[in-house]
Formats: C-alpha cells, structure tokens, sequence
C-alpha cells in the first residue's frame, strides 16, 4: 500500500505500508512511525469493538481502510489550500 501525508512545510510525503495476513496474525511493515494507526492501537489495546474477535483478516481491513482515509483527509486539505489560492 502506498499513503501520503503532508509534512511541517507543507510537503506531499508517500510512504509504502506492506501487510503479511496470516490466521491469527498481522504484520506490518512501514518506512516511518507516525499517528496514522493510533487509533487503531487503542482500539486493540482497549478492546473496542469487533478488531479482536474477527480475526486478522478483518484487522487487515481496518488497517487498509486507515490508508484509504487519510486519502480523504489529504484531499480535503488540498481542496482547502486550493480555495484559498
């Protein structure tokens, strides 16, 4: 998988986010840590919601559905840096 974010000068930054989906394993191999699974790793450690009893095919999903929205959220930002131009 492929993300973006924009960085502290306003740059587009793609990283490469890899996935290993085994029963009852997921590994996850990223170029550098930041917030984007957050969340998600409270939602484990909490054990909210359905993550833990699905198994690691649906946490696979979730995982990808992080990645999906954080599209979302970088085109929004553009959209409004855009306007303002």
């Amino acid at each position: 998988l492929k993300t973006l974010r924009v960085d502290g000068s306003q740059a587009v930054q793609h990283e490469q986010i890899s996935l290993l989906v085994f029963p009852g394993l997921l590994i996850t191999f990223r170029e550098r840590r930041d917030d984007l699974f957050d969340s998600l790793s409270q939602r484990l450690v909490q054990g909210r919601g359905r993550i833990r009893s699905l198994g690691s095919d649906y946490l696979a999903f979730v995982v990808m559905d992080s990645v999906a929205d954080r599209y979302f959220s970088l085109t929004d930002a553009l959209e409004e840096t855009i306007k303002a131009v």
